[in-house]
């Protein structure tokens, strides 16, 4: 995949969790390639090449956190974790330390 469609299924992730109630948002893909090469006696027996990626999310309704996590990037399984968060988020208790970065001003205490 490219980069711009990467930021396309952040975004999607981003937009879903707000029309589904989150005040706030944060999106984050993820990739990984690892390769295994088993030698035994100096020769190559074995080799296994394996990827992953993923879309996740954190969502705050009413400092509430919810986090989902998805490896299916098709635009539904992407919505279905953003709805999730949301719901994972209504069921938990408010955490007002538990917030996005803010700019300026003094975390409260």
């Amino acid at each position: 995949m490219t980069r711009k469609s990467d930021d396309r299924l952040v975004g999607l992730a981003i937009e879903a969790a707000l029309e589904a109630g989150a005040t706030g948002a944060e999106g984050f893909l993820t990739r990984s390639r690892s390769t295994t090469a088993e030698v035994s006696g100096g020769k190559v027996e074995n080799v296994k090449v394996r990827e992953g990626s993923g879309i996740g999310g954190r969502v705050l309704p009413t400092e509430r956190p919810g986090f989902a996590y998805t490896a299916d990037l098709i635009d539904s399984g992407i919505e279905k974790a953003a709805r999730d968060a949301v719901a994972h988020a209504e069921a938990t208790f408010p955490d007002s330390l538990n917030l996005p970065p803010r700019t300026g001003g003094a975390f409260p205490e």
